[in-house]
């Protein structure tokens, strides 16, 4: 999973390029769309990593079928395949908690038309028709992106067994490296023996 979000960091960095630079043309936005859509599509992808024939069925959709094929499939293998944004609160004592985060982000729901309207993007117009404005388009590609960042600056993913779950966050270290930590519950679910115990933690540039 750690080198999904490296994958996504990457392209991160490939459309603010674009997008903030002034002035932007009609292939920046596509340089910015195809990454953006990609980055949208590993999302989906990301809850699948331990489930290699499923993530290659809705690869395979996404290439051939769209979106909501796609999601139909992720949905059949993980219903909670969406990662959950979260962010740190102080508690009692000095400690901190994670909580739900509250600032606007790119949910399951917002994912379909920003996927299609990105691959609207990737097409050639019709010379009959108006072209759209390049600012508007790049101010509402820039809207996407900063929604799908929130939603995974710092997240929970739970995966398609019950007892596993992974809290991952991009940039949270100071270098900016990605953080993934891979938990396995103990104890029966919603008993007082349950807990989460790290099996697993992982950081950018590590093996």
């Amino acid at each position: 999973y750690r080198s999904v979000l490296v994958q996504i960091r990457e392209r991160t960095e490939a459309v603010r390029a674009v997008i903030f630079s002034s002035p932007v043309n009609a292939s920046d936005i596509e340089v910015a769309a195809l990454n953006l859509r990609t980055m949208i599509e590993l999302v989906a992808l990301g809850s699948l990593v331990a489930n290699r024939p499923e993530a290659e069925r809705v690869a395979s959709a996404l290439h051939k079928k769209g979106w909501d094929e796609a999601r139909k499939i992720a949905r059949q293998v993980n219903p909670r395949y969406w990662p959950v944004p979260t962010r740190q609160v102080q508690v009692a004592n000095g400690k901190f908690a994670l909580a739900r985060e509250t600032r606007a982000y790119l949910t399951e729901a917002d994912a379909a038309p920003a996927w299609g309207f990105l691959s609207s993007l990737l097409h050639a117009h019709n010379p009959f028709q108006e072209v759209a404005d390049p600012e508007g388009t790049r101010r509402r590609v820039a809207a996407i992106l900063e929604k799908t960042m929130i939603l995974l600056a710092h997240h929970t993913l739970y995966l398609s067994h019950p007892d596993f779950v992974i809290n991952a966050g991009m940039r949270m270290k100071p270098d900016g490296d990605v953080h993934v930590d891979l938990f396995k519950r103990t104890g029966k679910a919603g008993s007082p023996q349950e807990s989460w115990d790290v099996v697993r933690a992982r950081y950018d540039g590590e093996t």
